[in-house]
Protein backbone atom coordinates (compact mmCIF):
# COMPACT_ATOMS: atom_id res chain seq x y z
CA UNK A 1 0.00 0.00 0.00
CA UNK A 2 2.46 2.71 0.92
CA UNK A 3 5.22 1.92 -2.31
CA UNK A 4 1.56 2.42 -4.64
CA UNK A 5 0.62 5.49 -2.58
CA UNK A 6 4.35 6.68 -3.06
CA UNK A 7 4.09 5.49 -6.27
CA UNK A 8 0.58 7.14 -7.43
CA UNK A 9 1.74 10.87 -5.81
CA UNK A 10 5.03 10.66 -6.92
CA UNK A 11 6.43 11.34 -3.14
CA UNK A 12 9.82 12.45 -2.94
CA UNK A 13 10.16 13.50 0.62
CA UNK A 14 7.83 12.83 3.60
CA UNK A 15 8.63 15.73 6.64
CA UNK A 16 7.99 14.69 10.25
CA UNK A 17 7.13 17.74 11.66
CA UNK A 18 8.35 17.63 15.47
CA UNK A 19 6.54 18.99 18.06
CA UNK A 20 6.34 16.26 20.81
CA UNK A 21 8.76 13.75 22.77
CA UNK A 22 7.61 11.00 20.43
CA UNK A 23 8.91 10.33 17.06
CA UNK A 24 7.56 9.78 13.32
CA UNK A 25 4.41 7.42 12.96
CA UNK A 26 6.45 5.66 10.54
CA UNK A 27 9.49 3.63 9.53
CA UNK A 28 12.34 6.29 8.03
CA UNK A 29 14.49 3.38 6.91
CA UNK A 30 10.85 1.66 4.48
CA UNK A 31 10.82 5.29 3.27
CA UNK A 32 14.66 5.42 2.05
CA UNK A 33 14.17 1.46 1.05
CA UNK A 34 11.75 3.57 -1.97
CA UNK A 35 13.92 6.14 -2.46
CA UNK A 36 11.99 8.70 -0.55
CA UNK A 37 13.43 10.98 1.75
CA UNK A 38 13.09 11.41 5.20
CA UNK A 39 13.35 14.97 7.03
CA UNK A 40 12.08 16.31 10.13
CA UNK A 41 11.78 20.19 10.81
CA UNK A 42 11.99 20.98 14.74
CA UNK A 43 9.36 23.15 15.88
CA UNK A 44 9.95 23.05 19.75
CA UNK A 45 13.13 21.35 21.80
CA UNK A 46 11.96 21.35 25.48
CA UNK A 47 15.03 19.80 27.68
CA UNK A 48 14.99 15.87 28.22
CA UNK A 49 12.76 15.41 25.03
CA UNK A 50 14.21 12.12 22.68
CA UNK A 51 15.44 13.17 19.19
CA UNK A 52 17.17 10.27 18.53
CA UNK A 53 15.61 9.16 15.89
CA UNK A 54 16.99 12.81 13.91
CA UNK A 55 20.01 10.62 13.44
CA UNK A 56 17.93 8.83 11.00
CA UNK A 57 17.09 11.45 8.70
CA UNK A 58 18.03 12.55 4.92
CA UNK A 59 17.94 16.69 6.45
CA UNK A 60 16.76 18.42 9.66
CA UNK A 61 15.99 22.09 10.01
CA UNK A 62 14.44 24.38 13.16
CA UNK A 63 11.44 26.97 13.55
CA UNK A 64 14.33 28.90 15.83
CA UNK A 65 17.37 29.75 15.83
CA UNK A 66 18.13 28.70 19.70
CA UNK A 67 17.28 24.90 19.15
CA UNK A 68 20.83 24.14 19.04
CA UNK A 69 21.99 25.51 21.92
CA UNK A 70 19.63 23.28 23.47
CA UNK A 71 19.95 19.97 21.97
CA UNK A 72 23.61 19.19 20.18
CA UNK A 73 21.88 16.96 17.28
CA UNK A 74 20.39 20.12 16.23
CA UNK A 75 23.20 22.61 16.68
CA UNK A 76 24.08 22.88 12.74
CA UNK A 77 20.70 22.11 11.35
CA UNK A 78 19.33 25.08 8.81
CA UNK A 79 17.39 28.02 10.49
CA UNK A 80 13.69 28.45 8.18
CA UNK A 81 11.82 30.94 10.25
CA UNK A 82 8.09 31.61 10.03
CA UNK A 83 7.75 33.88 6.50
CA UNK A 84 5.02 35.52 5.06
CA UNK A 85 4.04 36.37 1.19
CA UNK A 86 4.04 40.14 1.33
CA UNK A 87 0.86 42.33 1.94
CA UNK A 88 1.19 46.41 2.47
CA UNK A 89 0.68 48.03 5.85
CA UNK A 90 -2.82 49.06 6.54
CA UNK A 91 -2.21 50.58 10.36
CA UNK A 92 -1.93 54.11 11.55
CA UNK A 93 -2.27 55.68 14.67
CA UNK A 94 -5.72 58.02 14.83
CA UNK A 95 -6.38 57.47 18.45
CA UNK A 96 -7.71 54.02 18.67
CA UNK A 97 -8.08 52.46 22.33
CA UNK A 98 -9.05 49.41 22.59
CA UNK A 99 -6.47 46.26 22.32
CA UNK A 100 -7.02 42.90 20.62
CA UNK A 101 -5.49 39.45 21.66
CA UNK A 102 -5.76 36.66 19.12
CA UNK A 103 -4.36 32.91 19.65
CA UNK A 104 -5.46 29.44 20.34
CA UNK A 105 -7.64 29.21 23.17
CA UNK A 106 -5.94 25.83 24.45
CA UNK A 107 -3.96 25.53 28.51
CA UNK A 108 -0.40 26.34 27.09
CA UNK A 109 -1.71 29.52 25.32
CA UNK A 110 -2.79 30.23 29.50
CA UNK A 111 0.01 32.06 30.86
CA UNK A 112 0.36 34.32 27.64
CA UNK A 113 -3.70 35.44 27.95
CA UNK A 114 -2.54 36.41 31.46
CA UNK A 115 0.07 38.85 30.55
CA UNK A 116 -1.47 40.70 27.82
CA UNK A 117 -5.37 40.89 30.18
CA UNK A 118 -2.78 41.78 33.08
CA UNK A 119 -0.76 44.58 31.28
CA UNK A 120 -4.16 45.89 29.60
CA UNK A 121 -6.12 46.37 33.05
CA UNK A 122 -2.50 47.65 34.37
CA UNK A 123 -2.91 50.70 31.65
CA UNK A 124 -6.51 51.07 31.63
CA UNK A 125 -6.63 49.55 28.05
CA UNK A 126 -9.91 47.74 26.71
CA UNK A 127 -9.44 44.65 25.01
CA UNK A 128 -10.87 41.95 23.26
CA UNK A 129 -9.68 38.05 23.01
CA UNK A 130 -10.08 36.39 19.37
CA UNK A 131 -9.73 33.01 19.22
CA UNK A 132 -11.60 29.48 18.64
CA UNK A 133 -14.50 28.82 21.03
CA UNK A 134 -15.62 25.40 20.08
CA UNK A 135 -13.80 22.90 21.67
CA UNK A 136 -13.88 21.29 25.40
CA UNK A 137 -10.38 22.85 26.07
CA UNK A 138 -11.23 25.94 24.69
CA UNK A 139 -14.57 26.02 26.66
CA UNK A 140 -12.89 25.50 29.46
CA UNK A 141 -10.33 28.11 29.20
CA UNK A 142 -12.41 30.43 28.25
CA UNK A 143 -14.30 29.93 31.61
CA UNK A 144 -11.19 29.69 33.55
CA UNK A 145 -10.32 33.31 32.20
CA UNK A 146 -13.94 34.73 33.06
CA UNK A 147 -13.79 33.49 36.26
CA UNK A 148 -10.04 34.79 37.23
CA UNK A 149 -10.57 38.47 36.05
CA UNK A 150 -14.65 38.76 35.82
CA UNK A 151 -14.60 38.97 31.74
CA UNK A 152 -17.86 39.45 30.00
CA UNK A 153 -19.01 37.04 27.09
CA UNK A 154 -18.48 40.18 24.78
CA UNK A 155 -14.63 40.09 25.59
CA UNK A 156 -14.18 36.67 23.69
CA UNK A 157 -14.74 37.52 20.00
CA UNK A 158 -14.23 34.07 18.44
CA UNK A 159 -11.78 32.82 15.88
CA UNK A 160 -10.30 34.92 13.11
CA UNK A 161 -8.36 35.02 10.20
CA UNK A 162 -5.79 37.46 11.40
CA UNK A 163 -4.89 39.25 8.32
CA UNK A 164 -8.26 39.57 6.83
CA UNK A 165 -9.54 40.26 10.36
CA UNK A 166 -7.05 42.93 11.31
CA UNK A 167 -6.82 45.12 8.01
CA UNK A 168 -10.42 45.41 8.27
CA UNK A 169 -10.68 46.59 12.05
CA UNK A 170 -7.08 48.89 11.27
CA UNK A 171 -9.13 51.70 12.96
CA UNK A 172 -10.60 50.17 16.00
CA UNK A 173 -7.34 48.42 17.51
CA UNK A 174 -4.71 50.20 19.24
CA UNK A 175 -2.13 47.11 19.30
CA UNK A 176 -1.78 43.55 18.80
CA UNK A 177 -1.12 40.79 20.72
CA UNK A 178 -0.27 37.21 20.35
CA UNK A 179 3.20 35.11 20.02
CA UNK A 180 5.01 33.51 17.23
CA UNK A 181 2.99 34.09 13.76
CA UNK A 182 0.56 36.35 15.12
CA UNK A 183 3.33 38.66 15.79
CA UNK A 184 4.63 38.42 12.11
CA UNK A 185 1.00 39.15 10.40
CA UNK A 186 -0.05 41.90 12.67
CA UNK A 187 3.36 43.37 12.38
CA UNK A 188 3.05 42.87 8.95
CA UNK A 189 0.22 45.10 8.90
CA UNK A 190 1.68 47.89 11.01
CA UNK A 191 0.04 47.41 13.90
CA UNK A 192 2.51 47.48 16.92
CA UNK A 193 2.80 44.22 18.62
CA UNK A 194 2.88 43.10 22.08
CA UNK A 195 4.73 39.88 22.53
CA UNK A 196 3.20 37.50 25.28
CA UNK A 197 5.57 34.86 26.08
CA UNK A 198 3.89 31.82 27.60
CA UNK A 199 6.45 32.58 30.16
CA UNK A 200 2.95 34.35 31.94
CA UNK A 201 2.84 37.57 33.58
CA UNK A 202 5.61 39.93 33.64
CA UNK A 203 7.30 38.76 30.12
CA UNK A 204 5.36 40.72 27.99
CA UNK A 205 6.72 43.53 25.83
CA UNK A 206 6.53 45.35 22.58
CA UNK A 207 8.27 44.46 19.55
CA UNK A 208 11.06 47.15 18.81
CA UNK A 209 12.34 47.64 15.36
CA UNK A 210 16.05 47.57 16.00
CA UNK A 211 15.63 44.01 18.36
CA UNK A 212 13.13 42.47 15.79
CA UNK A 213 16.44 40.38 14.04
CA UNK A 214 16.83 38.85 17.39
CA UNK A 215 13.02 38.16 18.11
CA UNK A 216 12.61 37.09 14.51
CA UNK A 217 15.39 34.18 15.88
CA UNK A 218 13.20 33.12 18.12
CA UNK A 219 10.54 32.73 16.20
CA UNK A 220 8.36 35.78 18.35
CA UNK A 221 8.13 33.23 20.50
CA UNK A 222 10.36 34.14 23.68
CA UNK A 223 10.08 30.98 26.05
CA UNK A 224 13.21 29.59 27.60
CA UNK A 225 15.75 31.87 29.99
CA UNK A 226 17.89 32.50 26.83
CA UNK A 227 14.96 34.04 24.99
CA UNK A 228 13.72 36.64 27.54
CA UNK A 229 17.47 37.74 28.60
CA UNK A 230 17.64 38.88 24.58
CA UNK A 231 14.70 40.83 25.46
CA UNK A 232 15.26 42.13 29.07
CA UNK A 233 15.44 45.59 28.58
CA UNK A 234 11.92 45.40 26.68
CA UNK A 235 10.46 43.61 29.43
CA UNK A 236 11.40 46.56 32.32
CA UNK A 237 10.03 49.18 30.12
CA UNK A 238 6.79 47.72 29.10
CA UNK A 239 4.93 49.78 30.86
CA UNK A 240 6.67 52.82 29.28
CA UNK A 241 6.54 51.71 25.75
CA UNK A 242 2.23 51.27 26.13
CA UNK A 243 2.29 54.79 27.28
CA UNK A 244 4.04 55.58 23.88
CA UNK A 245 1.51 53.43 21.83
CA UNK A 246 -1.38 55.22 23.38
CA UNK A 247 0.22 58.71 23.10
CA UNK A 248 1.02 57.68 18.92
CA UNK A 249 4.83 57.82 19.37
CA UNK A 250 4.63 54.38 17.36
CA UNK A 251 7.56 55.07 15.37
CA UNK A 252 10.14 52.20 17.11
CA UNK A 253 7.03 49.46 16.97
CA UNK A 254 6.19 49.87 13.94
CA UNK A 255 8.34 46.46 12.05
CA UNK A 256 6.20 46.11 8.17
CA UNK A 257 9.41 46.76 6.81
CA UNK A 258 11.18 44.29 8.80
CA UNK A 259 8.86 41.38 8.50
CA UNK A 260 9.27 41.80 4.79
CA UNK A 261 13.31 42.02 4.36
CA UNK A 262 13.58 39.06 6.61
CA UNK A 263 10.63 36.95 6.61
CA UNK A 264 9.83 36.60 3.07
CA UNK A 265 7.83 33.78 1.66
CA UNK A 266 9.38 33.39 -1.33
CA UNK A 267 13.16 33.68 -0.04
CA UNK A 268 12.38 31.35 2.44
CA UNK A 269 10.43 28.66 0.26
CA UNK A 270 13.34 28.55 -1.70
CA UNK A 271 15.90 28.13 0.75
CA UNK A 272 13.31 25.09 1.67
CA UNK A 273 13.93 23.82 -1.35
CA UNK A 274 17.49 23.29 -1.31
CA UNK A 275 17.85 22.03 1.77
CA UNK A 276 15.35 18.77 0.92
CA UNK A 277 16.69 18.59 -2.51
CA UNK A 278 19.89 19.85 -2.81
CA UNK A 279 20.87 22.76 -5.52
CA UNK A 280 23.08 26.13 -5.16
Amino acid sequence: MLLWFIKKKNIRAVEWQAGGCGGPPFDPAHLKKYGVRFGVAVHASRAGWNFDYLRQAGYVLCASAVHGRRVPLLQFAPVLPNALAYKPAVWKFGGQQTAVFISRLAADKVPSFEAFIELCRKGNIPFELAGGLAGKEARAVKRALQQQYALADKVFIGEVDTQEFLTRRAKRYLFAGGVGQVILEAGQLGYPCLVCSVRGSGFAFFARRDRFRKLCGCNCAPFFEEHIRLFAADIRRVREDLRQVRSGNTARFLLAREINQSCALQTELEKYERIIFGGK
